[in-house]
């Protein structure tokens, strides 16, 4: 997931937190010197989700909101979207797990190559560095020299970037890579509470996991993500259960265009959930700020006629299409017309 938008920025915090965290460390890791000591870390309160857990009736009013959700909004979680550019420090879930990749990969492989290291030997490493402004952050774990495999827990305790943003909490990450190339094929991070509030964006905390696998032979990034987010200024919580995003890159290490798709469950904690489905990719030309093309139905509650739900169609990389089955006929009653990609908003 590639997305660089302009949505308010606060739809991104949620989902892209636990990562651009992550992303925090890779910044620096080459310096601010190591140390064997435990590492301290503020640890959030763990999001456990309360909010509504029926079926969402679609309706005029909650059309946009939710579609907001899913791709992109001024709520705790845009899913889809991520709602800033890539300088401005707060990603979708995806493209946020690959910083964590680049992060994990660069520590392993210097593990693995550490000359000191007698073959076939676990190596354990314990660093820790200081963050951009103020704060720390550390990597402790080991990785096995042989099976090029890694565990590692990743924290931050109160971890601020140049730009105000903090960081609290840890991830324990799972890595397995190549034999040849020493490029990671599976990640896993599970996270019980993460953290990060910003100046100009506000502040969410989540928990949950987040499972990669990459496919260099494909240039495809499949994520399977469960996470609850809270919004530390409102309150409000999403939870996506169960959701696959796959994401199809032309070149996988310097992409300019990315095609995504996505299934599974997302919960809104005012409306209930949906489901997503895929009907045509959402086609993305990374120099843009959205998709110009693609289109996702989001399902919701059944009434006496059928369920209810909304169609989203990228139109351009400037405006998209929200329709609304409010009824459960089959008959899309609702249209939002031709609107701009930053007018997505929940209330």
């Amino acid at each position: 997931m590639k997305f660089k938008t302009a949505i308010n920025m606060k739809s991104n915090i949620a989902t892209a937190a636990a990562i651009t965290m992550v992303g925090l460390l890779s910044t620096s890791c080459g310096g601010g010197g190591g140390g064997e000591a435990v590492p301290t870390v503020n640890t959030p309160a763990t999001v456990t989700y309360t909010g509504a857990t029926t079926p969402a009736a679609i309706t005029v009013g909650n059309t946009n909101n939710l579609s907001a959700g899913v791709a992109g909004g001024n709520q705790s979680t845009g899913l889809l979207i991520g709602a800033v550019p890539v300088s401005s420090g707060s990603k979708p879930p995806v493209e946020a797990s690959g910083k964590l990749k680049k992060l994990a990969t660069a520590l392993i492989r210097t593990g693995i190559q550490t000359p000191s290291v007698a073959a076939g030997a676990v190596q354990q490493m314990n660093q820790t560095y200081a963050c951009p402004l103020s704060g720390t952050q550390s990597f402790v774990g080991q990785v096995d020299t042989v099976a090029l495999t890694a565990t590692a827990t990743i924290s931050f305790n109160n971890c601020t970037e140049l730009n105000g943003s903090v960081a609290n909490g840890s991830a324990v990450v799972n890595m397995t890579m190549d034999q040849v190339t020493l490029n990671p094929l599976t990640m896993n991070m599970s996270f019980n509470a993460m953290s990060m509030s910003d100046p100009q964006l506000g502040g969410i905390t989540m928990t949950g996991s987040i499972a990669v696998a990459t496919s260099y032979a494909t240039n495809t990034d499949t994520a399977t993500i469960n996470l609850a987010t809270q919004d530390l200024i409102t309150g409000r919580q999403n939870k996506m259960q169960n959701m696959m995003m796959i994401s199809q890159f032309d070149i996988y290490n310097a992409p300019t265009t990315v095609s995504d798709s996505m299934s599974g469950r997302f919960f809104d904690s005012v409306h209930g959930y949906v489901d997503v489905q895929t009907i045509t990719p959402l086609f993305q030309n990374l120099a843009d700020a959205y998709p110009l093309s693609g289109q996702l139905i989001l399902t919701g509650g059944n009434l006496v006629a059928g369920a209810t739900k909304v169609r989203l169609t990228a139109l351009s990389a400037t405006q998209v299409l929200l329709e609304g089955d409010t009824t459960g006929d089959g008959n899309y009653d609702y249209s939002s017309g031709a609107m701009a990609w930053t007018a997505l908003q929940t209330l």
